[in-house]
Parts: C-alpha cells; structure tokens; sequence
C-alpha cells in the first residue's frame, strides 16, 4: 500500500488504497489461477514470452492510468468511501 500511496499522493491507511492495491493484484494473479480460461478466451496455445509480453504491458498501461486518475484528484475520497461502506 506504502508504494502505491507514494505513486498517487494519498495516504496508504485507508480501506481505498487497500482495495486498489487488491484489485491490482487481482488483475496479476488471474493469469496464473485461471490460465487455462484465458488461454482459451485469448485464442493462445501457450502463456509464453511473448504472451507474457503482452499482459506486462497492459498491466503498466493500467498501473499508469490508475496513478494519473488518483493524481488528478478524480478518484473517490476516502470519506465517500467510508459513507458507502456505512449505508
């Protein structure tokens, strides 16, 4: 959480940076735990390099999108979050 709070200025402590550092990892591991749903949805014969290539790629692409949301000051703040979380 500490890093990825660096990259986007807001604080780590918060129930919204620990679910975005969640749904990070998420979009990482469902390669590994479902690889054979997504071999078959991406027409691929094998997870090789280039594959591989191609997700780390997309990931940055997300990773990079998601700082620039968070530095603009678009995402939700963390007391909306809180509101929700309470209704």
């Amino acid at each position: 959480c500490q890093l990825l709070a660096i990259a986007t200025g807001e604080r780590a402590d918060t129930c919204a940076m620990r679910a975005l550092v969640f749904t990070l990892i998420g979009q990482t591991m469902h390669f590994k735990n479902c690889q054979a749903v997504v071999l078959h949805q991406m027409g691929w014969c094998e997870f090789g390099p280039k594959q591989a290539g191609m997700v780390i790629d997309t990931l940055k692409d997300n990773l990079r999108a998601i700082i620039a949301y968070h530095r603009a000051g678009k995402a939700m703040s963390p007391q909306k979050h809180l509101e929700l979380l309470d209704t």
